[in-house]
């Protein structure tokens, strides 16, 4: 099924869900270091204080967050990745739950919304 929004709005919503892409990958680079076990995947990076007890308290809670964060960047890069692919394969802005055309002003707000997101619901 494909949708008839324009082709200037598929447009749009493409450059913006690259960008976005762009900036959670720069995020991710930031905060995270290249996996010695998986190909293309990364870690959260861990820092080193020392030896003592109190420096070893602030690793891990330092290290918790970053992979809290790190892990909420990998889903967003996932479900921006997955919304490129429906804007290739022409099922961009269809609901999945309904299979109705997605409102516009939703996937403007929300790019990578996979649903509507109706008054009566809200």
């Amino acid at each position: 099924m494909s949708t008839s929004f324009s082709q200037d709005f598929l447009d749009d919503m493409k450059t913006m869900l690259l960008e976005e892409k762009q900036r959670i990958e720069g995020e991710i680079g930031t905060r995270s270091i290249k996996s010695t076990h998986e190909v293309d995947h990364t870690e959260a990076a861990y820092m080193d204080y020392g030896d003592k007890p109190e420096d070893n308290a602030v690793e891990m809670a330092e290290y918790d967050a970053t992979l809290n964060i790190e892990t909420t960047l990998e889903e967003q890069l996932h479900r921006v990745d997955a919304a490129l692919v429906r804007l290739e394969n022409g099922t961009y802005g269809i609901d999945e739950e309904t299979g109705m055309a997605i409102r516009e002003e939703r996937l403007r707000a929300n790019p990578t919304a996979t649903s509507d997101i109706h008054p009566e619901q809200t």
